[in-house]
């Protein structure tokens, strides 16, 4: 068994600020992105999670689809929602 990358960890997020990541090369940044969005185990401790995260990769995912199944991602159509994702993403110029 490999020996964990982050032990002892006290955190705690306001809400409405805005968080960045970042740290060296296998310094725990995926393994504490990954654990926050639920999709890497812990084993011992709380997690208590409330209200919704957003995380923002990288490197871009683009479907071979339309810009507007690109930004919904499946999720039901919301005119106010699209429109400010259009204009935060600088899209709008483009359509």
């Amino acid at each position: 068994m490999t020996k964990p990358s982050l032990v002892n960890l006290n955190l705690r997020f306001t809400k409405g600020n805005f968080y960045g990541v970042c740290g060296k090369i296998g310094s725990g940044k995926s393994g504490l992105l990954g654990a926050i969005l639920n999709e890497i185990p812990y084993y011992s401790g709380t997690f208590v999670k409330k209200g919704s995260v957003v995380y923002v990769e990288q490197e871009p995912i683009i479907f071979s689809s339309s810009v507007r199944e690109n930004i919904l991602f499946g999720k039901e159509y919301n005119q106010q929602q699209y429109d400010f994702s259009l204009r935060n993403s600088c899209l709008e110029a483009d359509l």
